[in-house]
């Protein structure tokens, strides 16, 4: 149990998020969130969320 917990929060610990205005997306798990509401999006839908690099 304690190794589980541990995984977690190296795992939350190292995520990426990109936040603009109600829209939260997270690079390592691929989730978008609109008004704390998770988006469910394909993967092209995801990789045209994404803003211009």
């Amino acid at each position: 149990m304690k190794a589980m917990l541990r995984r977690t929060s190296e795992e939350q610990a190292d995520d990426v998020w990109i936040l603009q205005a109600d829209i939260k997306i997270n690079l390592n798990t691929y989730e978008v969130y609109v008004h704390d509401t998770r988006a469910n999006l394909t993967p092209t839908e995801f990789k045209v969320s994404l803003p211009i690099q």
